[in-house]
């Protein structure tokens, strides 16, 4: 499909540098690293550019120029509810995920979120057993898909959270709200907890073998924001907040084809695109080495060298790709011409770069 250089895609990559765990691990796989060639030359030739944003969520919100300070919370949520209700939500919303925490010695571990095997009964009959609790409090809990969960607000809560992303393998403790109201909502949180503890729901759960819900994961308060001033001509992904945003300023999304040449093969429209490829922020969340090294080589190989190949061929401009850590790196067919310079591996990028967010402040 030659002639079509003026079609650029953003490429948002979350996990692709991993984490402290996977990076050691990485490094005693050295025979599996010859599948990152692709991605290792991109990241050689590129040009870097500093991004004020760190971590998914806020890079996401950033690429839609949704306003929002420093001392606010990011407004996932009603983009979110938006996303997995089609309407856009009027009021203030908080997301409430249910997930599962273990201790650690002296840590506390979110082991994993939104149970993928939690069906809508069973998440009815926890949120059923919980809103007993909560609507005396003003507060109405609601489950529109079983994997996330939302609290209806009489007010906008005095909060910064941490994304629940940011937080699975990690000591909750380093994240836990702050703000005017934190204290507040800490202590709901606890009432919350022992709630689930003696949960009739929960212990059907686990008659069936299942893993529990033993704690909520309060995060992303506020209303719907203004929509930004954006120029996307497309988005590609399956991702909620990226498709609360899509529907919130009116720009056409569709699923993120299984690889780069399937991309280039479809129909496109000239102009802007933005993909989001999330599978490797699963990867690196989990901490397994080996899936997460495989994940990348076939990102590299599947979706890098493609994309490399169509802007030496001119069938697109110009291809930026953001692992959501704080720097872009932006290549063209002028770039990729520069023979002398040398591949850079991937570990030197990992060395620099273990947690993607910034616990809040």
């Amino acid at each position: 499909m030659a002639g079509n250089a003026d079609i650029s895609i953003t490429l948002l990559v979350p996990g692709l540098l991993g984490t402290l765990g996977t990076w050691r691990g990485f490094q005693m796989q050295r025979e599996a690293q010859n599948a990152l060639q692709p991605l290792e030359q991109w990241l050689a030739h590129a040009r870097p550019v500093d991004r004020d944003m760190r971590g998914y969520e806020h890079t996401l919100l950033s690429l839609f120029d949704i306003p929002y300070g420093h001392e606010q919370d990011l407004p996932a949520a009603p983009l979110t509810l938006y996303a997995d209700t089609g309407e856009p939500p009027p009021g203030n919303w908080l997301r409430a995920d249910p997930v599962y925490l273990q201790a650690d010695r002296d840590r506390v571990l979110m082991t994993s979120s939104g149970n993928e095997l939690l069906d809508e009964a069973a998440a009815g009959s926890l949120v059923t057993e919980l809103n007993e609790f909560l609507q005396p409090l003003g507060f109405k809990l609601s489950a529109p898909v079983p994997q996330r969960w939302y609290l209806r607000l009489p007010h906008a809560p005095g909060l910064r959270t941490s994304p629940v992303n940011a937080v699975i393998g990690h000591d909750v403790h380093d994240h836990m709200p702050v703000g005017d109201d934190a204290r507040q909502w800490r202590a709901l949180l606890n009432e919350v907890q022992m709630l689930l503890h003696g949960s009739e729901a929960n212990r059907a759960l686990q008659a069936h073998g299942m893993t529990v819900v033993n704690s909520l994961w309060f995060w992303g308060a506020g209303a719907m924001p203004p929509a930004g001033t954006v120029d996307w001509s497309h988005v590609w992904g399956e991702e909620p907040l990226l498709k609360g945003l899509a529907l919130h300023h009116g720009i056409p999304m569709q699923s993120l084809p299984v690889d780069g040449g399937a991309w280039l093969s479809l129909e496109r429209v000239p102009g802007r695109h933005l993909l989001v490829y999330d599978k490797l922020l699963h990867a690196a969340q989990k901490g397994d080495c080996d899936d997460w090294v495989r994940q990348v080589g076939e990102f590299a190989q599947y979706w890098c060298r493609p994309l490399q190949q169509a802007l030496k061929s001119r069938r697109i401009s110009q291809a930026t790709l953001l692992p959501a850590h704080g720097t872009d790196y932006e290549i063209t067919r002028r770039a990729l011409r520069r023979w002398w310079r040398r591949r850079v591996g991937l570990a030197a990028f990992l060395d620099k770069h273990d947690n993607l967010y910034e616990p809040p402040s």
